[in-house]
Order: structure tokens, then C-alpha cells, then sequence
């Protein structure tokens, strides 16, 4: 995902999204939200459970968590979804 926002939802395939952030999600099975802009990514698990990483580590979101990472920085801890 380039740019924009998507949602997108698999069964029981393995799915990889990357972006130009250095960003990458990967999940065998989820709903989840991807916000993409210039210098942040922003991930929501909808539901499901999925991997958020990049360069610096990886963190892992179950069904309403988030979390944000900035271009080759450290991404936020996952917390609940605020609407």
C-alpha cells in the first residue's frame, strides 16, 4: 500500500502488506485497517491477530489493538482502539 487507506480482510492466507515506510503486516487471517501516509503507518486489528514490523522489531496486535510506526522508527506498543 502505497498511500491512503484500506481495509482488508483474509481466511486462512498467509497476507503481507508492505509500505514505503519500511513498514510490513503480515497475517494468516484477519480483519484489519492499514492507514498509510508520507512518514507513518498506522495498523488497527479489527479482528484476528497479526505481526506489524519493521527494520527495528516487530509487535504482535489481537482483535482491537493498535499501533503506529513512523518511518525507521520504533512503532508504539499495541493499545486498545479508541473510536
Amino acid at each position: 500500500l502505497y498511500d491512503g487507506r484500506m481495509v482488508l480482510e483474509t481466511f486462512e492466507l498467509h497476507t503481507v502488506v508492505e509500505t514505503p515506510n519500511g513498514n510490513r503486516v503480515e497475517t494468516d487471517g484477519a480483519s484489519l485497517l492499514i492507514d498509510v501516509e508520507e512518514k507513518e503507518t498506522r495498523v488497527v486489528a479489527i479482528e484476528g491477530k497479526l505481526k506489524f514490523s519493521n527494520s527495528l522489531g516487530s509487535v504482535t496486535l489481537e482483535a482491537g489493538e493498535s499501533s503506529t510506526a513512523r518511518k525507521a522508527c520504533w512503532r508504539r506498543s499495541p493499545k486498545p482502539r479508541t473510536n
